[in-house]
């Protein structure tokens, strides 16, 4: 069972995984780091690194 894509942001930290999110994080291996405990540890697609200046910020999905 996958929860709710919930996460606690502390004010007093910077942002980055898994305080909130930025985006270059690479969200998605992370998560699957922790579903399979650490059996697997990537998705080897690696986070955008294609960022546009206005909205929607992210380039081509993936």
């Amino acid at each position: 069972m996958v929860l709710p894509d919930i996460l606690r942001y502390d004010r007093t930290r910077p942002a980055g995984y898994p305080n909130g999110r930025t985006l270059t994080d690479d969200v998605t291996s992370a998560r699957l780091t922790m579903l399979t405990d650490g059996t697997v540890s990537t998705d080897r697609i690696g986070p955008h690194t294609d960022l546009l200046p206005a909205f929607p910020y992210l380039g081509h999905p993936h």
